[in-house]
């Protein structure tokens, strides 16, 4: 039976033979004739297989999609054949192998996680750890790492001074909680109640959205507690709004914060009018005892030594 081959129009090109000739000794051209059973003289369209060798040798030598030269990043030209020749546009490994690194990011329903922190997990830091003495800082890896694998059931209120390691151990936990396929969210207080307050006036919906997902998801890191201005909305409508409901439901959640309880307790006694409200902040600080164990994390400002 004969096969539909092209319908198109044959080129017009006195300089087919040679076209033809420099196809022929290319690999991928000639696999793709191969597995195809056709002749490259039936092609009517050379300049189809023009542009997916183009396409392909743009490929050569590629480290990663930080290094793709396509038109597309990640993208690149395919051939196909069903009756007809056709090229389509197809995802290359690389594309396909950060999709895959990247998956866990679903699981994280709210991330405040810089970019450059994206990937470290507790898993890529525990060489590093077990090389390094006995101190707060692997005290706490131990601890987050029984947390993550459900060892431990109560979260941790971790305190310390600038730059000794609480977010960066922090982030490392969240991040391997995602990549193990279970639900958490990395909230920096301040900037979130920023944005919440901004929402609450301009996107309601979108305000009580994200206020239910920080509520309800399994595992949530509230990031440098105690840094916000304090009002009446921050402490009362949205933090203990937050707290009250995962104490209510016993949900994982772990703080980190410059200042001891004591310290952040006399904090929110006050707003930024000085008004003095010591029940209402007693009632916050009872909920962060409930949800945390206190853990002072010491050490020298690694920011500076970097």
């Amino acid at each position: 039976m004969d096969r539909l081959i092209f319908p198109e129009l044959k080129d017009h090109d006195d300089r087919r033979e040679e076209r033809i000739n420099s196809l022929l000794k290319e690999p991928l051209i000639q696999s793709f004739l191969d597995h195809n059973e056709l002749k490259i003289e039936d092609i009517p369209r050379l300049s189809l297989l023009e542009s997916y060798l183009n396409s392909r040798k743009k490929c050569n030598g590629c480290k990663g999609l930080a290094d793709c030269k396509q038109d597309t990043k990640g993208q690149r030209l395919s051939l196909s054949f069903d009756g007809v020749v056709y090229d389509e546009l197809e995802y290359c490994e690389f594309f396909h192998s950060e999709k895959k690194k990247d998956s866990f990011l679903s699981e994280l329903w709210y991330s405040d996680i810089p970019e450059r922190l994206r990937y470290v997990t507790l898993s890529s830091l525990k060489e590093e750890i077990e090389k390094s003495p006995l101190n707060t800082k692997t005290k706490l890896y131990v601890l987050l790492d029984k947390i993550s694998k459900g060892d431990i059931k109560k979260g941790l209120y971790i305190y310390g001074d600038l730059g000794v390691g609480k977010t960066y151990l922090s982030i490392a936990f969240i991040n391997e909680i995602a990549q193990n396929g279970k639900k958490g969210a990395f909230v920096k207080v301040n900037d979130f109640i920023n944005k919440m307050r901004t929402l609450l006036i301009n996107d309601r919906r979108a305000y009580d959205d994200i206020l239910d997902d920080i509520k309800k998801v399994s595992y949530l890191i509230l990031d440098d507690i105690g840094t916000e201005s304090v009002s009446a909305y921050s402490r009362d409508d949205l933090l203990f709004n937050i707290l009250d409901y995962r104490m209510e439901n016993d949900l994982l959640t772990i703080f980190t914060s410059n200042l001891p309880l004591d310290d952040l307790k006399r904090l929110f006694t006050y707003d930024k009018n000085n008004n003095q409200d010591t029940l209402k902040a007693r009632r916050l600080i009872e909920r962060i005892r409930y949800l945390a164990i206190p853990f002072n994390l010491d050490g020298e400002n690694m920011r500076f030594k970097q």
